[in-house]
């Protein structure tokens, strides 16, 4: 089987004897792979003896029906492992993938990180993504200045809060577009028109 390189990848043939012989991988750098591929969870466990893999999310995920291919991180390169089926138990997912079909290969995959493409997620995975990494931005309010770096982002049921560290407090701030004026990435700042008197309510 031989899979085409994109320009971020390297084509490398797979010596390994857990693979058919003349199987060709795609083995990306992980540097590279960063915008284009999210981070899913981690694989823990491993389960029976065809090689079924247990593992945690890290993302609130309700489908991969539209992912034909997890790649899993093995030292500083993500491997890709076509996925024949899973099963979601609430934030952890069993997985079943191609070429790994005992416990032995199956083992050797314990601990690691396993990502998905980007295009291949439901949009919500993407935001959740998109939102997390807001982390440590600076957040700018146009008539106060400066209020503090997000320090984490919650995920509620209605809402999606920024948790800034503002005055030794924690300033919960809705991730709403009617507050959110621009977000300059390059800058890890965040410039944001909150109503009078809204600060004090929500510390």
């Amino acid at each position: 089987k031989v899979a085409l390189s994109s320009n971020s990848c390297t084509l490398v043939e797979a010596h390994c004897e857990n693979f058919a012989n003349n199987n060709f991988l795609i083995i990306c750098s992980m540097t590279k792979m960063e915008t284009a591929y999210i981070r899913l969870g981690v694989i823990k466990r491993v389960r029976g003896l065809r090689g079924h893999l247990i593992a945690l999310l890290e993302k609130q995920v309700t489908s991969l029906d539209a992912v034909d291919t997890l790649f899993i991180q093995l030292g500083h390169t993500l491997v890709p492992y076509a996925l024949e089926h899973y099963t979601l138990q609430n934030q952890r997912v069993i997985l079943k993938l191609q070429a790994v079909n005992d416990p032995a290969t199956a083992y050797q995959l314990r601990g690691s990180a396993f990502f998905a493409s980007r295009d291949a997620l439901p949009t919500q995975v993407v935001e959740q993504e998109l939102l997390q990494a807001l982390q440590g931005y600076q957040v700018v309010d146009i008539v106060r200045g400066e209020l503090g770096a997000v320090v984490r982002v919650d995920h509620l049921p209605l809402q999606t809060l920024l948790v800034v560290n503002y005055q030794a407090r924690e300033l919960l701030i809705p991730y709403h577009a009617a507050l959110i004026q621009q977000i300059d990435h390059s800058q890890q700042r965040m410039l944001v028109r909150l109503p009078p008197g809204l600060v004090e309510a929500l510390c």
